[in-house]
């Protein structure tokens, strides 16, 4: 998170916004409950996609071409759906560093709303991770179309065959 904000704003700079504030508080809140329930949703896909999902990725299981196409297109909408909640999450977590870094820079900030605010950053943290994973793991999924999903598929599992 504080190399995105030292990307955007440069290292060591003040900020400063027209932004109202005692609005931020309420967006963060609304921001964490989405990526809550962003998280959850990301957790239901994967508990489908673990099913088969070996099968996929190394082709083992599967003894034609007919057979892998027919599982990429079992997984193709539940995988699209999980790569853009990733990048929706990816949005969400820069959003919400923006809000923190201005809400930090508060001159009537106390020890407990700083502490809640770097508890905040630590969630971000881990969710860019789990976001970036996600997209790392399933770039076939980031197209709703059956070809790009096949193709991207087969090359993976070529490229990890040979």
């Amino acid at each position: 998170m504080n190399n995105l904000w030292n990307q955007i704003f440069g290292k060591g700079k003040e900020i400063s916004s027209s932004y109202k504030y005692e609005n931020c508080e309420a967006a963060i809140n609304r921001y964490i409950k989405r990526l809550n329930d962003i998280h959850q949703e990301i957790a239901e896909i994967g508990r489908h996609f673990e099913e088969s999902s070996q099968q996929i990725k190394t082709g083992e299981a599967t003894e034609s071409l007919e057979e892998t196409i027919t599982l990429v297109n079992k997984f193709r909408i539940p995988g699209y759906c999980a790569y853009k909640l990733a990048e929706e999450g990816l949005t969400l977590v820069h959003l919400l560093s923006v809000k923190i870094a201005l809400l930090k820079n508060e001159d009537n900030k106390s020890n407990a709303d700083i502490a809640e605010l770097d508890n905040t950053v630590e969630f971000l943290d881990v969710s860019e991770q789990s976001f970036n994973q996600v997209l790392e793991e399933m770039p076939p999924y980031k197209s709703l179309k059956d070809v790009d999903v096949i193709q991207e598929t087969l090359t993976r599992i070529t490229d990890k065959n040979s």
